[in-house]
């Protein structure tokens, strides 16, 4: 995941899905449900596929294809340990909660109540480019070469975190949390 700034001008809309199954000029192509994207608004590059990028816009919950020309992406600045510690909220309802213990910072993913599953994460965040991934709580680190991935990245996205699972997490827990 990468985080790039809309540029050019005038909005951007969302395209509805993966590029090669839907153009602009198509009927119902567009995604109205999405809205728009303004010059200037950051977002979570998730994926790319002939010259389009699958993005997710900060705060708004909203998924969609825009054109790569109209993103820039974002330089990775690795901000200092200090600005990662404290309490986050997702709009949506989960938390997220970053302390220092034993010299290293200790993430806790709110292990929300979703249905009748539980969502969330907890472990030791070690650095990773601009942000933190962090290991499932007991794993000793990578899984084994062909096992399942099993951690969170976490991204700062101006004075957002962006949260993403992967692997064996028992539900996704994703989402742009802002400090309580």
């Amino acid at each position: 995941m990468r985080v790039s700034r809309v540029t050019g001008r005038g909005r951007v809309q969302f395209l509805g899905a993966v590029p090669s199954e839907c153009r602009p000029s198509e009927h119902g192509c567009i995604d109205t449900y999405a809205g728009r994207l303004t010059p200037g608004e950051l977002v979570a590059v998730h994926s790319a596929y002939q010259g389009y990028a699958c993005v997710e816009a900060l705060g708004r919950n909203r998924f969609g294809w825009v054109p790569q020309s109209r993103l820039k992406v974002e330089p990775d600045r690795p901000p200092p340990a200090t600005w990662w510690i404290g309490s986050w909220k997702d709009k949506l309802g989960p938390t997220l909660t970053i302390e220092r213990r034993h010299g290293q910072l200790y993430v806790d993913g709110g292990n929300e109540q979703i249905g009748d599953r539980e969502a969330g994460f907890d472990g030791v965040a070690e650095a990773s480019g601009a942000g933190l991934r962090v290991w499932q709580e007991g794993d000793d680190g990578p899984p084994t070469p062909g096992g399942p991935p099993c951690f969170a990245k976490l991204v700062r996205l101006g004075d957002v975190i962006v949260v993403h699972t992967a692997g064996c997490f028992p539900t996704n827990f994703s989402g742009f949390f802002t400090r309580q």
